[in-house]
């Protein structure tokens, strides 16, 4: 702040910094996974990022606390030990508030939790039927799958269900959940691969 004389008599201005001291909490962002009733959350991992300002204007993280959590509309937060206890109302996303302290002063930080989308239900389906062709020294074959958008999955084939299963690759689904793969084998195996294939996938996370 600087004052500057108005008076004809004196001339001259002084200043001075001031700064507004005491805790400042920074609002937090939160994913809850999809199936879970409730979310506990640590106090430690609210309090990382707020910070206190000293009277000298020092950015300082000491001696900080919550000391109390206020409900938002339709959920409940409670304090439990070291943590708190957030129970969603059922919209997405949802906010709590908390009380920051240090010593007497306080400060209120918002929480914004939001709910994930459920996982996808996992799906192969083969939406075209290759045939296999031997070309000296390899049988080649590619087929056309439907699954999941987005995803990647690890795929495995075989001839016969009591047998060994073969990686096929890792294909990725993309946007529309169709993804084609080609397997190459050494040997004259086509009639094998056109009499029967069969296959099983997982999801890569």
């Amino acid at each position: 702040m600087t004052a500057t004389s108005t008076d004809g008599n004196y001339s001259g201005s002084g200043s001075s910094n001031y700064f507004i001291a005491g805790p400042v909490a920074v609002n937090d962002a939160i994913t809850k996974p999809a199936g879970n009733p409730s979310l506990v959350l640590t106090l430690a991992s609210l309090l990382a990022n707020d910070v206190r300002i000293t009277p000298e204007g020092v950015v300082a993280t000491d001696g900080l606390s919550i000391t109390g959590v206020i409900n938002g509309s339709g959920n409940s937060a409670e304090i439990d030990g070291g943590d708190i206890l957030f129970t969603p109302g059922g919209s997405s996303p949802e906010t709590f508030t908390y009380v920051l302290s240090y010593g007497s002063q306080t400060a209120i930080g918002t929480v914004t939790v939001t709910t994930e989308s459920s996982a996808p239900t996992f799906a192969l389906q083969i939406a075209k039927v290759g045939t296999a062709t031997y070309s000296a020294p390899n049988t080649t074959v590619t087929h056309d799958f439907i699954g999941v958008p987005n995803q990647t999955y690890a795929l495995e084939y075989t001839t016969d269900l009591n047998g060994t299963w073969t990686r096929a690759g890792d294909p990725s689904t993309g946007a529309t959940g169709s993804f084609s793969v080609t397997i190459t084998e050494s040997g004259d195996v086509a009639a094998d691969w056109n009499a029967h294939m069969f296959f099983r996938a997982r999801l890569v996370r």
